[in-house]
């Protein structure tokens, strides 16, 4: 697997992450929430479910950026007159 299709495959992953844990969120208000996700049951309270759509955000967004987040830039001090 090139490492474009891996940065994909991670995407797609992390979008499907966002989808199920607001799902799960939208469900339920208060209490231990259970979370299916590719067969695998996890348990969460509502603060650990919103910590984990917090970082599935990040991963989200940054897997969907096409360029990086930083630019480089020529910070010499020479001047040609």
């Amino acid at each position: 697997m090139t490492s474009s299709e891996t940065r994909e495959s991670r995407r797609i992953f992390s979008e499907k992450m966002v989808a199920d844990l607001e799902e799960a969120l939208d469900e339920t208000t208060a209490g231990v929430t259970q979370v299916t996700i590719d067969g695998n049951t996890v348990s969460y309270n509502r603060n650990q479910l919103l910590t984990e759509l917090e970082f599935w955000r990040k991963q989200a967004d940054r897997l969907n950026r096409s360029k990086g987040r930083f630019t480089t830039m020529k910070l010499d001090n020479s001047h040609e007159y």
